[in-house]
Protein backbone atom coordinates (compact mmCIF):
# COMPACT_ATOMS: atom_id res chain seq x y z
CA UNK A 1 0.00 0.00 0.00
CA UNK A 2 1.11 3.49 -1.00
CA UNK A 3 1.73 5.89 1.73
CA UNK A 4 -0.37 9.37 1.35
CA UNK A 5 2.53 11.11 2.24
CA UNK A 6 5.98 10.51 -0.63
CA UNK A 7 8.96 9.75 1.27
CA UNK A 8 6.90 8.27 4.35
CA UNK A 9 6.78 4.51 4.83
CA UNK A 10 3.57 2.87 6.38
CA UNK A 11 4.26 1.61 9.76
CA UNK A 12 4.98 -2.04 9.91
CA UNK A 13 2.79 -4.08 12.40
CA UNK A 14 4.20 -5.21 15.40
CA UNK A 15 5.63 -8.85 15.85
CA UNK A 16 3.62 -11.38 17.99
CA UNK A 17 4.09 -11.61 21.71
CA UNK A 18 7.32 -13.62 22.75
CA UNK A 19 7.77 -15.85 25.70
CA UNK A 20 4.34 -16.93 25.62
CA UNK A 21 3.38 -18.70 29.41
CA UNK A 22 0.99 -19.64 31.47
CA UNK A 23 1.01 -17.52 34.57
CA UNK A 24 -1.45 -19.21 36.77
CA UNK A 25 -4.77 -21.29 36.89
CA UNK A 26 -7.60 -22.11 39.04
CA UNK A 27 -10.24 -24.27 38.89
CA UNK A 28 -13.34 -22.77 40.11
CA UNK A 29 -15.98 -24.74 42.31
CA UNK A 30 -18.35 -24.00 39.46
CA UNK A 31 -16.39 -26.32 37.10
CA UNK A 32 -15.04 -23.08 35.32
CA UNK A 33 -11.17 -22.57 34.45
CA UNK A 34 -9.39 -19.48 35.27
CA UNK A 35 -6.54 -18.76 33.74
CA UNK A 36 -3.93 -15.65 33.37
CA UNK A 37 -1.50 -15.95 30.24
CA UNK A 38 1.74 -13.58 30.25
CA UNK A 39 3.78 -12.53 27.78
CA UNK A 40 7.26 -10.51 26.85
CA UNK A 41 5.57 -6.87 25.12
CA UNK A 42 7.57 -6.05 21.62
CA UNK A 43 10.54 -3.91 22.07
CA UNK A 44 10.05 -0.48 20.56
CA UNK A 45 7.10 -1.07 17.67
CA UNK A 46 6.80 1.24 14.96
CA UNK A 47 3.64 1.95 16.62
CA UNK A 48 2.44 1.58 19.99
CA UNK A 49 0.13 -1.32 21.12
CA UNK A 50 -2.80 -0.35 22.46
CA UNK A 51 -4.55 -3.94 23.17
CA UNK A 52 -4.20 -7.63 22.35
CA UNK A 53 -6.81 -10.13 21.02
CA UNK A 54 -6.06 -13.88 23.25
CA UNK A 55 -8.04 -16.51 21.40
CA UNK A 56 -8.62 -19.80 22.88
CA UNK A 57 -10.12 -22.98 22.45
CA UNK A 58 -10.95 -26.79 23.65
CA UNK A 59 -12.24 -29.89 23.49
CA UNK A 60 -14.07 -32.25 25.74
CA UNK A 61 -13.71 -35.56 25.57
CA UNK A 62 -16.25 -37.27 27.28
CA UNK A 63 -19.79 -37.46 26.13
CA UNK A 64 -22.02 -35.07 27.77
CA UNK A 65 -24.40 -32.21 27.01
CA UNK A 66 -21.30 -29.80 26.52
CA UNK A 67 -20.54 -29.40 22.89
CA UNK A 68 -17.51 -30.75 22.16
CA UNK A 69 -15.26 -27.84 20.90
CA UNK A 70 -15.38 -24.33 22.36
CA UNK A 71 -13.66 -21.27 21.00
CA UNK A 72 -13.23 -18.11 23.22
CA UNK A 73 -12.00 -14.75 22.38
CA UNK A 74 -10.76 -11.53 25.18
CA UNK A 75 -9.53 -8.13 24.47
CA UNK A 76 -6.93 -7.23 26.44
CA UNK A 77 -4.80 -3.79 27.40
CA UNK A 78 -1.48 -4.02 25.63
Amino acid sequence: MASLFPGVTDPSAPPAPANLQLANSTVNSDGTVTVTIAWDLPEEPDIPVHHYKVFWSWTVSNKSLVPTKKKRRKTTDG
